[in-house]
């Protein structure tokens, strides 16, 4: 990490409060915020508001949604939002927003003001409520900041590098102007995961322009001076912004990256940021990883924390760790546990950690209630610094049929009294419905309590919870569950060979019992069907499951070839509980398709009042042949009016000859342009494919 001198004279004022006040880790004891002058301003250096803005959650898939807020899982956000996180005890939200479809053309850049007007208002919410909130820059990342365009003439990708910095500076100068008055509780997130290349195609030049892949990052210089660059606009931009707090991170924050690359100016109202989603098996319940807190899983967690505190926070330097979490809901101990240990982390090295939560992960929005109060509860009390135990599962199984056993419960206290068990109202008695060691790390709930609660012949899937409370931190919860062995519909299905349409919804009673993780070998000689390291487990993405089902998907099934078997073995808690299907892929005959692509010419970039050829191609897939179709191309703005539509009638496609049609049109205004394109049987009776941007035209 390198230090770069920058202008604020407040920094030699704050110099003696920042060398005093940043060394040691942890938070300073505050009081809870109370309700914020929301355009009141009294300059906090970033080492204070640091020490009062843990725990952190994050309005996930919302306003960084795009096109529009409500435009993926969530509807739009609404106040009582903001005072339900403030109730659950977290004193921080970071508000991801998506600017891009709202952005007017080059070269003023305009933010659509009623972007501007609905981001202002739900920031106000926050602030109303005493929240310290991060406003950002987010998906824009990917969109465009980070993309390079395709020289039209040579077909060659060309650094726009330049221009993208004009337009990034322009758009924050306009956020920054809009917030410039807002209290010191606001602060500003240059850039959300800056791309590093990572993930990109390893290419030069493109085969097909039309993809601009090819350079879709930033290298480390470009990133430190945009850093540098977008810091500057918002010290400059007036009102209270030459003292606001600015959040800046390293390639697609990453803790790594900002150890070796993110230059920080020496500046007192800066934070350095990186995110956190490790171990990506566990968090992503992939390849068999259900379990997490093996002493070499924490010893990762400190692998990747103590370099950031070393390079950041021990100079002075406070972090904010942007976002952590869990891609799917993995299993619900493991998970908490996890939770605690990055938090707790966090804590111990000074960081402010900040929950993702992207409206499925536990927060529920429209009903407004956690889906898991204890791992909200887990992140809160740490994000606090308390001390949460645990007692070694969340889930605990008896079999149907047969009288419970004593349970024997782990015990990690952290220092901390066990102060009562209860059952609803009841509260456990020591000695004769449980026992612990003399050492307090062992507990052993007896069989003749369980049995009063699960009756041997009791229903499976009955469940009783029992709520462990301690001298502090949060409590947990023991589920009581009887359980048998889950049932599936089917144990043998024929699918389509590479032609499934849908993903494969397997019927299954579970009886008590939750999925933990998928296995899939070959039936013939049980060789894993992806993925030999992993031993036949699948990831992320490859299997979910409801209430009535266990589903997998298309894209995995699909790969099978024609004639083979495969051995599907599902394994359920409580572990070693499993389940098999066969599934058999059968050659099937591939169905007619359509191959369309639509161009503009000349590929010089498109000017207002000049002509365009506009071009439309459909290729035969399959054999697909179509007698006198009909053709439709619409052009609509970015607002969605139509401005241009041509039809043509009794258009024939054949096997291996291409169907081409094309116009000119003189765009009349510049902006942004969505060409829609179709295909139709004769007289529209019957849609054969609709593509609704089939191409986007930017008129300079």
């Amino acid at each position: 990490m390198l230090r770069k001198p920058f202008v604020p004279l407040a920094a030699l004022m704050s110099a003696l409060l920042l060398l005093t006040s940043a060394g040691a880790a942890g938070y300073a004891e505050e009081a809870a915020p109370g309700t914020s002058q929301v355009n009141a301003f009294r300059a906090v250096t970033a080492v204070q508001a640091a020490k009062a803005m843990s725990p952190g959650w994050n309005l996930g898939n919302t306003l960084d949604a795009y096109p529009d807020e409500g435009s993926w899982n969530n509807p739009p956000a609404e106040e009582t939002i903001f005072e339900d996180i403030r109730a659950a005890g977290f004193r921080s939200v970071r508000i991801p927003v998506t600017w891009d479809s709202k952005i007017g053309p080059a070269p003023d850049y305009i933010i659509d003001p009623a972007r501007l007007d609905r981001v202002e208002e739900v920031v106000d919410w926050a602030l109303e409520r005493g929240l310290y909130t991060v406003l950002n820059v987010h998906h824009d990342n990917g969109n465009w900041v980070t993309k390079m365009a395709v020289d039209p003439v040579t077909g060659l990708y060309v650094d726009d590098y330049n221009r993208n910095m004009d337009k990034l500076e322009k758009v924050w100068k306009q956020i920054a102007g809009r917030f410039k008055d807002k209290s010191e509780k606001l602060l500003f997130e240059v850039l959300n995961e800056p791309n590093n290349g990572e993930w990109e195609p390893k290419i030069e030049a493109p085969t097909d322009p039309d993809y601009p892949e090819a350079r879709h990052h930033l290298t480390p210089e470009e990133l430190n001076a945009m850093n540098h660059r977008m810091l500057k606009a918002i010290r400059t931009s007036g009102g209270s912004n030459a003292s606001r707090i600015v959040v800046i991170g390293a390639e697609m924050d990453n803790s790594e990256k900002a150890v070796a690359h993110l230059e920080v100016p020496d500046d007192p109202y800066l934070m350095a940021t990186f995110h956190y989603y490790t171990p990506y098996p566990f968090i992503s319940n992939s390849w068999g990883h259900t379990a997490w807190g093996t002493p070499e899983d924490k010893a990762e967690l400190t692998r990747y924390f103590k370099p950031v505190y070393d390079t950041f926070v021990r100079k002075g330097i406070p972090v904010l760790l942007g976002e952590f979490g869990t891609f799917v809901d993995p299993e619900a101990y493991a998970k908490s546990y996890y939770f605690n240990a990055v938090v707790r982390a966090s804590y111990k090295y000074g960081f402010v950690p900040m929950y993702w939560d992207n409206g499925l992960d536990n927060y529920d929005r429209k009903a407004r209630v956690w889906r898991d109060e204890t791992a909200k509860d887990v992140i809160v009390r740490a994000g606090l610094g308390e001390i949460n135990s645990f007692i070694g599962m969340r889930d605990a199984y008896f079999p149907q049929g047969k009288e419970p056993g004593d349970l024997v419960l782990p015990l990690e206290l952290g220092g901390n009294e066990l102060t009562g068990i209860y059952h609803g109202y009841y509260r456990l008695v020591e000695g004769r419905d449980y026992v612990m060691n003399e050492e307090r790390t062992e507990m052993t709930l007896y069989g003749g309590f369980i049995a009063k609660l699960l009756p041997a012949r009791g229903e499976a899937g009955a469940k009783e919870t029992l709520r462990f409370r301690f001298s502090e931190g949060a409590d947990q919860p023991l589920n009581l569950i009887r359980f048998a062995q889950p049932v599936l519909q089917d144990t043998k299905l024929t699918i389509p060979a590479g032609a499934l349409k849908e993903n494969l919804k397997i019927p299954v009673q579970y009886n008590g019992t939750k999925l933990a993780t998928v296995r899939m070998v070959d039936a013939a000689t049980g060789r894993p069907v992806k993925d030999e390291w992993a031993q036949g487990y699948v990831n992320r993405g490859d299997f979910v499951m409801d209430a009535e089902h266990v589903i997998l998907s298309k894209e995995i099934l699909n790969g099978r070839p024609p004639g083979s078997e495969t051995k599907i073995i599902l394994e359920f808690w409580p572990k070693g509980t499993t389940a098999e299907i066969t599934v058999s892929a059968k050659a099937v005959k591939p169905e007619p398709g359509y191959q369309r692509k639509v161009s503009v010419l000349p590929r010089t970039a498109p000017k207002a009042r000049r002509p365009l050829t506009i071009e439309g191609t459909i290729l035969s897939l399959n054999g697909a042949s179509v007698y006198k179709g009909v053709i439709d191309v619409e052009i609509n703005d970015a607002e969605g009016n139509k401005v241009e539509q041509r039809i043509y009638n009794e258009k024939t496609l054949k096997p291996g000859e291409p169907l081409t049609v094309s116009f000119t049109w003189k765009p009349q205004m510049r902006g942004k342009y969505i060409v829609k394109f179709s295909y139709f049987t004769t007289n529209w009776k019957e849609n054969l494919f609709w593509d609704d941007a089939a191409r986007i035209i930017e008129v300079q």
